[in-house]
């Protein structure tokens, strides 16, 4: 191919693009703007941490939903009055988690940066955590270290049990990705117990009430 064809190919791309061109002596060059590349990142950013915060929304939705038909359907309509409302017998909880996998999160979409991941998990677990501790702090009163302690061990059990939602890493396992902890074995009690809290339970084909009660509990 010749330079004139290089250059007519240039100029094309020039043409038919929507970004800034500026013409050097080498053709047609993208212009360098510093301040239209901010706001652009802005942008990008923005978006995902939109993404994000409706990703802890649904999952937020998601926990409370789960958690709320496990215990009817453990604790409240048992098995007879489920075969009648469930001939098909998969449950309430599996068609909710199926609902969400299939309807919701394919809708809102994926989060691409460290941001989006951020602001999901802050908006699926802070949100009820910073009401569960305004509860608590009412509700325990006394001098020292340990009701402080006991209010926060207290709004993070009273938040995980709400907003987790089954088969989602954890905050254990994100410890444990943090730190590159191994998760695959273990050669102490403590080890073993951190490792089976960390591993999230499969439910790649759904999951029922006896699940969500472990995955909170």
């Amino acid at each position: 191919m010749s330079n004139i064809d290089d250059m007519f190919l240039n100029y094309k791309d020039y043409q038919t693009s929507n970004s800034d061109y500026m013409l050097g002596t080498d053709g047609y060059k993208l212009e360098q703007n510093a301040k239209r590349t901010f706001f652009e990142n802005v942008g990008y950013y923005g978006g995902d941490i939109k993404v994000g915060a409706q990703r802890g929304v649904a999952k937020l939705g998601e926990g409370i939903l789960s958690l709320l038909a496990a215990g009817a359907e453990k604790f409240v309509l048992g098995p007879e009055s489920m075969k009648m409302l469930d001939p098909e017998g998969d449950g309430i909880v599996k068609d909710i988690g199926d609902f969400f996998a299939k309807e919701v999160y394919p809708r809102i979409g994926e989060t691409e940066t460290l941001a989006g991941g951020f602001a999901e998990g802050i908006t699926q677990f802070l949100t009820p955590g910073v009401g569960y501790y305004k509860l608590f702090n009412g509700i325990i009163k006394a001098k020292g270290v340990w009701p402080f302690i006991s209010k926060a061990l207290a709004a993070e059990s009273a938040t995980v049990a709400t907003a987790q939602v089954p088969g989602d890493p954890n905050f254990v396992g994100f410890i444990s990705q943090l730190l590159g902890v191994d998760t695959t074995k273990a050669d102490s009690i403590a080890k073993e117990v951190f490792n089976y809290l960390a591993t999230p339970a499969n439910v790649e084909g759904g999951y029922n009430a006896d699940q969500v009660f472990e995955e909170k509990f």
